[in-house]
């Protein structure tokens, strides 16, 4: 959009249609004929000073999976024991705990199995009494 000064100093900025035609000037009263004035057109926004390259993300790639098994390693060469060191496993204090925990158990499942099924006299082996009818 360009821009057109009258004498007095007052602008205006009329459309492209516009150009040509002859305006009343709202501060002084003069006749001001709508024509471009280049002295106040704004300046072009700069151009890309240097740059030619643009800088664009690459387009993302996707997962690569491999179903080949690893290469194989040969276990590493075995160690000589230290004679001092504990043996694997549990510590044998733990371990007479646990045996000891598992007795106590094993026992109360025995006693509870056998109060369960204590023989005691069946309903129906015990007489009936049957009411005389009739």
């Amino acid at each position: 959009m360009a821009t057109v000064a009258c004498k007095c100093g007052e602008k205006f900025h009329p459309s492209p249609e516009h150009y040509g035609k002859d305006v009343k000037c709202r501060r002084c009263g003069r006749t001001v004929t709508l024509t471009p004035d280049p002295a106040f057109d704004p300046p072009p926004p700069p151009r890309n000073a240097g740059f030619t390259q643009t800088f664009t993300n690459p387009p993302p790639q996707p997962p690569r999976y491999s179903y080949a098994p690893p290469p194989y390693q040969p276990p590493p060469p075995p160690q000589e024991s230290d004679p001092n060191a504990p043996p694997p496993g549990l510590h044998p204090e733990i371990r007479r705990i646990l045996l000891y925990s598992f007795i106590v158990a094993a026992i109360l499942a025995v006693v509870l199995i056998a109060s369960v099924f204590k023989s005691s006299p069946s309903p129906s082996a015990a007489p009936v009494d049957v009411p005389a009818c009739c």
